[in-house]
């Protein structure tokens, strides 16, 4: 795959969602955006407009939220997933045939959450678990992702987890600073199905749409193919600012790719 190349030249304040569903999680769809500058390349209509301009300087001062690199990880790159809308999606009610059911205890009262797996989350987390150090940072809170991690994480791959508490509030969002991370900024990628999440660093992300109920959805199979590339990268930042943050997207099918038996979707 060809990339263009750059050219020189804590806890606190609630988000946007309000009831028991903005209290245990952060997942509604970005709100409306003004139209991307004319000098980055459209938005394709699946996926979130995205901005390249931070919204605001970094937030983290101190140590990092993460420990060092572990062993397996040295000299792999850093990918920063969401959860909710990107790795799975959660209702409070019932839903047909779900993956998962959480009971999760709020205000004294135990409720049960129904989550659906995004397709192809079992095969994608294994073969990016191969090239890249992975780290769940999710809005939500730990009594409901902690344990749905520990069900969803099959292949073991994912090294740090962080929740809520770790990242800041900025005009009602909930922002993850991946200065807090501790690693390389030009090492780190986060796919996030939400622009907010990413205002300090977008030139850091790769949008995603938000994943509801669709069982024909490939994103994160399609997603593969670009992050093998990137893994391979010296700087990622550095391509995903140079493509306006939209890597040249195709089908896994239009590859030429065999595509994995569906049996991990």
């Amino acid at each position: 795959m060809s990339f263009k190349k750059a050219q020189p030249g804590h806890s606190g304040q609630r988000g946007s969602g309000g009831g028991l569903w903005g209290a245990l999680f952060c997942c509604g769809r970005p709100e409306a955006e003004e139209e991307a500058p004319s000098h980055q390349q459209p938005t394709p209509s699946h996926l979130p407009p995205h901005h390249l301009v931070p919204a605001a300087s970094p937030m983290h001062v101190g140590e990092p939220f993460i420990g060092p690199i572990q062993l397996q990880d040295v000299n792999k790159p850093c990918l920063v997933l969401d959860l909710d809308e990107t790795l799975v999606h959660s209702s409070f009610k019932p839903v047909h045939n779900p993956d998962y059911i959480i009971p999760v205890e709020i205000d004294g009262n135990v409720t049960d959450v129904y989550v659906l797996k995004r397709p192809w989350v079992d095969y994608f987390m294994e073969e990016m678990g191969k090239i890249y150090e992975i780290v769940v940072f999710t809005a939500s809170l730990s009594k409901y992702a902690d344990p749905l991690l520990d069900m969803l994480d099959t292949s073991h791959v994912i090294r740090w987890r962080l929740f809520r508490e770790s990242c800041y509030p900025h005009h009602g969002n909930y922002v993850k600073d991946l200065t807090s991370l501790g690693r390389e900024m030009g090492k780190i990628i986060i796919i996030d199905n939400s622009p907010h999440s990413y205002a300090f660093q977008p030139q850091n992300a790769l949008p995603i749409s938000s994943f509801i109920d669709d069982p024909a959805d490939n994103d994160l199979l399609d997603a593969i193919p670009y992050l093998q590339e990137l893994a391979r990268c010296a700087d990622v930042s550095e391509v995903l600012v140079a493509n306006g943050g939209y890597v040249p997207r195709k089908s896994f099918h239009s590859r030429g790719i065999p595509v994995p038996d569906r049996k991990f979707a």
